[in-house]
């Protein structure tokens, strides 16, 4: 039956006051870094930026109408092309049967 038991060398004060000392280190750590570590000398001075929004082609001229977009795949050997504003309420038609 002592096979089964539990035999811990640290008892459980042990194991509390390691756990408290492990955080107030950790937090010493912290603090230390915090102390030791000097901030950076803040510039704020960007200098003149551009207005991007201002500057933006679409802000002032309407764009040129595209001439559409090239096809990059082709399609498919049994396909055929779709036909959108038929009476049916199908968008798209079989190919055909083999």
């Amino acid at each position: 039956m002592d096979h089964y038991e539990e035999h811990t060398d640290l008892s459980a004060g042990v194991s509390w006051l390691f756990l408290i000392l492990f955080s107030i280190f950790i937090l010493g750590w912290g603090m230390l870094l915090m102390c030791m570590v000097m901030d950076a000398p803040r510039e704020w001075s960007f200098g003149v930026l551009p207005d991007t929004p201002g500057e933006s082609i679409y802000s002032t001229v309407v764009p040129a109408p595209s001439a559409g977009c090239n096809v990059q795949v082709a399609p498919l050997p049994g396909a055929l092309p779709t036909r959108v504003g038929d009476n049916d309420s199908k968008t798209f038609q079989k190919g055909p049967s083999r």
